[in-house]
């Protein structure tokens, strides 16, 4: 009984149960990490493994900490707590995962179920638009809440047909693309699925039309290109050619598509304008939202507002400004680095900024190319969304990050 049940394949399969539900809605994933902590706990006990923390973990651990200790001094403990909720998985993954053995073998395996089910999920998302344009015969539905047209195959009209928002789906879609394409590199099985894949991944991005997803995409491609540029078939390196003008191609349309939206002045913003002034855009609601979150951290400085008062005094600030589309809609800073900034003052942003180095450090280091695009899209995306305080961005990245900085996991596949 007891070599059964310190069996490190148990571990495997429970990693394997999380990777697979990580696109599923969030209480099918939490059951899936319900039963790897069970299992790894019960494996320590039975094999007295030690805690082997890498730098990377320790930042992780850090960052729960000072969100915790931030909890002493916030003006909602009770909010606090239920934020603090959502960031045991710094604590959790870091912790158990030190203790675990995984090869770089099974940590591919994982990666790749991870990769197939996101594929899948996106075709679910395509077929429930195709049903729904067929069933209103129109690819455009009127949306009453942001009084626009939005068609059923882009954006997050698309995303939200397998609940996800736009970016964290276009995450998702971006690393599962990575995942086939190192694949396709590393393998000579199943080429011809593996292309197809790659296509409809790639497909997905562009449909999803997040721009710093694609930014970060378009960075990870050329990274891919300018290491295996020498080391691959040449029909791998038309397929990366033809993936990277495809992506940049339909990137320009989409961004000249936007800017024929946009006035002279498409920078500028009056906080008192409402939902239905026309000179609103994406970009400058945000530079909205980071003048009032700017602030906000300057008058908390240096501790922050402490978890569970961040948005409290964001609203009071848009309150105090009468930027109404921020009281309305009760905006987060729609940015990490604001975020930490906010909320744990300058030591958290310290921290975090700290946390991506080490990411991106170890994985140019180590050469491994696929942590290195996972870091990127963190790094990236943080600059317009939370990544980092939403639970699928927050597992998505604690997990993987917390398996690939493993010192046995560290190198190229």
């Amino acid at each position: 009984m007891k070599k059964i049940l310190s069996n490190n394949k148990f571990i495997y399969y429970s990693l394997i149960l999380i990777a697979i539900t990580l696109p599923l809605p969030m209480l099918i994933n939490n059951i899936a990490i319900i039963l790897f902590i069970i299992t790894t706990l019960v494996h320590i006990f039975y094999t007295k493994n030690s805690f082997k923390f890498t730098k990377i973990h320790f930042a992780f651990i850090t960052f729960f900490l000072i969100s915790f200790i931030s909890l002493y001094y916030t003006c909602n403990v009770n909010n606090g707590f239920k934020n603090l909720e959502k960031y045991l998985s710094f604590l959790v993954f870091p912790i158990l995962i030190s203790t675990i053995k995984i090869s770089k073998e099974q940590l591919k395996h994982i990666l790749l179920v991870f990769a197939i089910t996101t594929l899948l999920l996106f075709i679910v998302a395509i077929l429930i638009a195709t049903y729904n344009s067929i069933e209103t015969k129109s690819f455009i539905i009127y949306n009453p809440l942001n009084k626009v047209n939005e068609n059923y195959f882009f954006y997050h009209r698309l995303s939200k047909n397998v609940g996800f928002h736009a970016i964290y789906l276009g995450i998702l879609m971006v690393f599962s693309n990575v995942i086939f394409i190192e694949n396709l590199i590393s393998t000579k099985k199943n080429k011809s699925l593996l292309v197809i894949a790659i296509a409809i991944t790639s497909i997905g991005i562009i449909l999803l039309q997040s721009f710093s997803v694609i930014f970060s995409y378009i960075i990870i491609l050329l990274s891919f290109i300018i290491y295996y540029y020498k080391n691959i078939s040449f029909k791998s390196k038309i397929l990366l050619f033809i993936i990277s003008t495809f992506i940049i191609l339909f990137s320009i349309k989409i961004f000249i598509k936007k800017a024929k939206t946009f006035n002279q002045n498409f920078l500028l913003y009056t906080f008192s304008d409402d939902i239905d002034n026309r000179n609103w855009n994406s970009l400058n609601i945000r530079l909205a939202k980071w003048e009032c979150a700017i602030e906000v951290a300057h008058e908390n400085f240096p501790l922050g507002t402490g978890l569970g008062c961040q948005q409290i005094q964001l609203n009071k600030k848009y309150n105090e400004k009468g930027f109404v589309i921020g009281m309305d809609k009760k905006f987060s800073t729609h940015n990490q680095y604001l975020h930490n900034l906010v909320q744990t003052g300058i030591l958290g942003l310290i921290i975090l900024l700290l946390l991506y180095y080490l990411s991106i450090y170890t994985a140019i280091k180590t050469k491994n190319l696929v942590f290195l695009s996972l870091a990127i899209l963190l790094i990236f995306t943080s600059v317009t969304e939370n990544i980092l305080s939403r639970n699928k961005g927050i597992v998505l990245f604690v997990f993987f990050i917390s398996l690939f900085s493993k010192k046995e996991s560290l190198s190229k596949f």
